[in-house]
């Protein structure tokens, strides 16, 4: 909300204000086709506690300021990371790579956890035991395991559930990204095509057996 201050030569300063002193120092290729990223760096302190609010005690960081650049080189919104790595020797500019990096890779786990809440339902799980509920959670995630791993047949898969897995445009490249929310509804429709039958005799009983009607692979 640009509340927040940081500390900049013992002085506290609104965040915004901080943010718009830092020069961009290099450009690191954006995640379009022909885009940049134009990043800048500065040496700040955080506080960690609200109060007293003289004297308070503070970590130092870095914070990285990028901002988006298209094909075109029309200017888009900033963005902001605050982090610090204390024991690697790095420059300037190895310090914003490594931090983008790092942000990229936390947002997938973001992303990850975005999904298992929304079409796995998590956190409308609930057990009484929490052995039961360790149970449960090793299920799912051996779900969501062999649902990532459908990613290397994902071709084989879009041409038999292109309405799922594509755009209206039927562009490919829509697969080699987050893929895994159309991935969920393939296997949703899958397995909404089972049914039940008596298949297995032993000893005069049968045993009900699955059988999938649609077959994909």
């Amino acid at each position: 909300m640009g509340k927040r201050g940081l500390i900049v030569n013992e002085k506290e300063l609104n965040f915004i204000q901080v943010c718009k002193s830092v020069e961009f120092i290099c450009e690191l290729p954006g995640k379009k086709k022909g885009a940049k990223l134009l990043c800048g760096i500065k040496r700040v302190k955080v506080r960690l506690d609200p109060y007293p609010k003289k004297n308070p005690i503070t970590t130092d960081a870095w914070l990285v300021v990028c901002r988006h650049k298209s094909k075109r080189g029309k200017l888009g919104g900033f963005f902001y990371l605050l982090c610090d790595f204390p024991h690697h020797q790095l420059s300037l500019e190895e310090i914003i790579i490594k931090a983008l990096e790092s942000y990229r890779l936390r947002w997938k786990i973001e992303e990850l956890h975005r999904q298992v809440k929304q079409d796995y339902g998590w956190e409308d799980m609930q057990l009484l035991y929490y052995v039961g509920l360790k149970n449960l959670n090793t299920i799912l995630w051996i779900v969501i395991s062999f649902l990532y791993s459908l990613k290397r047949i994902i071709l084989q898969l879009a041409e038999v559930f292109p309405s799922f897995l594509l755009d209206k445009k039927n562009k490919l490249n829509i697969l080699y990204g987050f893929v895994y929310y159309r991935l969920f509804k393939v296997v949703k429709k899958v397995f909404s095509e089972l049914s039940r039958y008596q298949k297995v005799k032993f000893k005069n009983y049968y045993h009900n057996q699955l059988q999938l009607k649609v077959s994909f692979l």
